[in-house]
């Protein structure tokens, strides 16, 4: 095993944390497959133009644009605004199991407790 390489995406478009990749790779294997994230921070349109890599401390940019095996210059994604986050609290007590009874699949049913 090696520990050798770190890497992320390369966007454009609105604020983007590209979260850090290392990567381990097993010798001899050949094709490895890795998988980059990262975070918008705002809304609007993002293109996903490529990935940056540093193996053994050399950086490297690499395009999709021009790429044999990409058919499209980058990776178009529209990020909508963040829902706000709820929070429920109630001092009921927690139960340990829920069972949904329906007699009816037209109209919803509420929830129905059974204690364990």
């Amino acid at each position: 095993m090696i520990a050798c390489c770190t890497g992320g995406l390369l966007t454009s478009g609105v604020e983007f944390e590209s979260l850090p990749a290392a990567l381990s790779l097993p010798a001899e294997s050949g094709l490895y497959p890795v998988t980059l994230v990262g975070v918008p921070r705002t809304a609007g349109n993002i293109t996903v133009n490529g990935y940056h890599t540093s193996v053994f401390g050399v950086s490297s940019d690499c395009l999709l644009e021009g790429q044999p095996s990409v058919k499209t210059s980058g990776c178009l994604v529209e990020v909508i605004p963040s829902l706000p986050r709820l929070q429920l609290s109630t001092s009921l007590p927690r139960l340990e199991t829920l069972i949904f009874h329906c007699s009816n699949n037209h109209h919803p049913c509420p929830p129905q407790s059974e204690s364990l």
